[in-house]
């Protein structure tokens, strides 16, 4: 019996919705050789064409023990994703990611365990992650390291027990492992977004998601929502000149967003001369501050 595609939250989404497919293009080179014909499995799930990805898998026989591991998690990706999604297909996709002895597959059982199955398994997804975490060379593996945001995922909303700070508090100390940029952005993005919608330390909200910008989003609509995101933040906990450069970059992304017009009436509000002079003597006085801590 076919089944809908499982309901995540709108952030879950965002940060999490990562074709396993199109990430095992690393894994697969074996599915695409020089020789291929144009019609591979992986450029079929590059165009996000699953049910054909999977059709020439099986074909090539991916779907068998002997095949090759890394075309048989390849298989195992496409069957998540292509339609109709059943329970059948996800119970398949399991039992090949758990016969492969890889950090791949370990990241490909997690991902099941926690977005596929019915019931959802957050915490034996978060022991899996945990484990990539420790492995040697997991900050070099370009599928692996991305354990990270899953992981926080789950220590922020699917830790029962702990209050917000103590679940904020664990999410916080994956940073230190975050050494890749997207991973460290998406980190920050990601418990940055958490404070705000939690309305919890709107000053360290900004920081991360100041951090996160700095490090950017390749895709331009994720960057300039960002950019609306943080320089409201930063209108509301005092950081003048930081909006004005969230606006103005804002700005400089994309004339025809519909947020455009608002934007440019809060940056002319924002650089009158009367707000700037305010925003030099808040920071005047933060210099201050700061140099009276250092000699403390």
């Amino acid at each position: 019996m076919s089944r809908p595609a499982p309901i995540t939250t709108t952030l879950a989404r965002l940060l999490l919705a990562w074709l396993l497919p199109v990430a095992g293009l690393a894994l697969a080179p074996s599915a695409r050789a020089a020789s291929a014909p144009p019609d591979t499995p992986t450029a079929a799930a590059a165009r996000f064409d699953f049910n054909t990805a999977l059709f020439l898998l099986r074909n090539a026989g991916a779907h068998l023990p002997a095949a090759a591991p890394a075309d048989r998690l390849l298989y195992a990706g496409a069957l998540l994703n292509a339609q109709p999604r059943s329970d059948a297909r996800i119970a398949e996709a399991l039992a090949i990611a758990r016969s492969v002895d890889a950090p791949e597959a370990r990241f490909l059982e997690a991902r099941i365990l926690h977005e596929h199955t019915e019931p959802r398994q957050p915490q034996a997804a978060a022991a899996l992650y945990e484990q990539l975490t420790v492995l040697p060379g997991f900050a070099d593996n370009p599928l692996v390291r991305r354990a990270l945001v899953p992981l926080a995922l789950i220590r922020l909303y699917e830790t029962p027990g702990l209050s917000r700070d103590e679940r904020l508090a664990s999410a916080e100390t994956l940073l230190p492992l975050a050494t890749h940029p997207p991973v460290a952005r998406d980190l920050r993005y990601l418990i940055g977004r958490t404070l705000l919608e939690w309305r919890l330390d709107l000053p360290r909200a900004r920081e991360h998601l100041r951090a996160a910008r700095q490090i950017g989003f390749s895709q331009q609509p994720r960057q300039i929502s960002l950019l609306v995101t943080l320089g409201q933040l930063a209108e509301e906990t005092g950081d003048t000149a930081l909006a004005i450069d969230c606006y103005r970059d804002f700005l400089r992304l994309t004339a025809r967003d519909s947020r455009a017009d608002t934007i440019r009436q809060r940056l002319a509000a924002l650089e009158r001369p009367e707000n700037l002079k305010a925003e030099k003597n808040r920071m005047h006085h933060r210099e201050g501050e700061r140099a009276q801590r250092s000699e403390l």
